[in-house]
């Protein structure tokens, strides 16, 4: 998550039945599985990271990298034992950095642009 004091960011931490949010300058994250604050369902669940800034209606800046949006690609896993104020997931970029993408329309979809 984002921390320090560049740009201000979202990101979104999915772990499976389970969503939790962190915004703006934040590591605190407060999971919520069916109301506010009943935490995470016992046990251990994938997990899908997505750190994006968007910077204009077609253009995406990724803080993490997009192989963790996905909890199929992510190979990311949390277990979930009790109350907990210290859940830690270690990302890498594996040589990478931060990237913008460009979205490019869909196949047959019509554009406004």
């Amino acid at each position: 998550m984002h921390k320090g004091s560049g740009p201000a960011w979202v990101a979104n931490i999915f772990l499976l039945e389970v969503t939790g949010h962190a915004a703006k300058r934040s590591t605190r994250l407060y999971l919520k599985t069916f109301d506010d604050g009943d935490g995470a369902v016992l046990g251990t669940h994938p997990v899908a990271i997505r750190a994006t800034e968007m910077l204009g209606p077609k253009k995406i800046k990724w803080h993490a990298p997009k192989k963790y949006a996905n909890d199929q690609s992510s190979g990311l896993t949390a277990t979930m034992d009790g109350p907990t104020d210290s859940l830690v997931i270690e990302l890498t970029w594996d040589g990478g950095k931060p990237f913008i993408e460009i979205l490019e329309p869909e196949a047959g979809a019509s554009s406004m642009y």
